[in-house]
């Protein structure tokens, strides 16, 4: 319990996949947990808000094990979710960040392309007089 005899809680978020492309549904997941006597125990039926980028975009309710979710499709950018509890007369408020990145799909596939060439050129058996050219990122 804090000095003010309110019981503490916590929250865990996860974004899921925490990097996308543009136009795919991404959840935003956790869980709201209360401390009786050094127990930490789900807290079901309470209401959270998620926020992208310091902007409400939702609230949830949590399930009777503390669990709560949200999928949305976040638009191009690299982006911080925010889960925030409140507290009320009786527990302590509470919040957790993380990040997700979206990105174009053409930027996305150059980006797998450059990371994994040489795998497809192992893959593809080129010999050495074999030209390949792969697109580059632009740079922002």
């Amino acid at each position: 319990m804090s000095a003010l005899g309110l019981i503490d809680t916590r929250i865990s978020v996860k974004a899921s996949p925490p990097v996308s492309l543009k136009g795919t549904l991404v959840t935003i997941s956790g869980k709201l947990e209360n401390n009786i006597l050094g127990n930490w125990l789900g807290l079901g039926d309470k209401q959270v808000t998620i926020s992208l980028d310091n902007s409400t975009i939702a609230t949830a309710t949590t399930m009777s094990d503390g669990s709560y979710s949200y999928s949305f499709t976040p638009p191009v950018g690299t982006h911080v979710v925010t889960v925030y509890y409140p507290g009320d007369w009786l527990y302590n408020s509470c919040s957790a960040s993380t990040s997700i990145q979206v990105e174009e799909p053409a930027q996305y596939v150059g980006a797998l392309l450059q990371k994994y060439a040489w795998i497809i050129l192992l893959g593809l058996g080129l010999g050495a007089g074999a030209t390949l050219a792969l697109p580059l990122r632009k740079k922002p």
